[in-house]
């Protein structure tokens, strides 16, 4: 599943005079993403993402947490889940623009969902990012 979907590196001449807000290409993010490639592994190891934008960099690390995890549970589902939710709750992001921070945790959410063997947890993750959505 590709993250990206030939993105602009920008939404708005508007969003980049105001905001400086430019986008990371995927060939960026996955170049940047090998400098720390062991860590994007570890389903325990944490990243902040202090300009989160539509989740670049989030996706393309939960994607190879949850990889790993596929390869190295696939025989123990159970043990893959307790993992994925680790690794699902070592990311973080934070964006200036609230269009920005909902567009990333769908992908995120979107991401987990389509990798996931995961049964059942997938509706609570969505309730907990619907119910946060209507209270900003």
């Amino acid at each position: 599943m590709a993250v990206f979907k030939e993105k602009k590196q920008i939404k708005s001449k508007e969003r980049v005079a105001e905001r400086g807000e430019v986008f990371t290409a995927e060939r960026e993010v996955n170049a940047m993403c090998d400098l720390v490639a062991n860590e994007c592994l570890r389903p325990d190891s944490r990243f902040l993402e202090p300009a989160c934008g539509d989740g670049n960099f989030l996706a393309v690390i939960l994607k190879r947490k949850l990889a790993e995890l596929r390869r190295k549970y696939k025989k123990s589902p159970r043990d893959y889940e307790k993992q994925a939710i680790v690794a699902i709750g070592s990311l973080y992001g934070v964006d200036i623009m609230n269009d920005n921070v909902m567009v990333c945790r769908i992908i995120v959410v979107h991401l987990h969902a389509v990798v996931r063997q995961i049964k059942g947890h997938i509706g609570c993750v969505q309730e907990i990012i619907c119910e946060e959505l209507l209270h900003h």
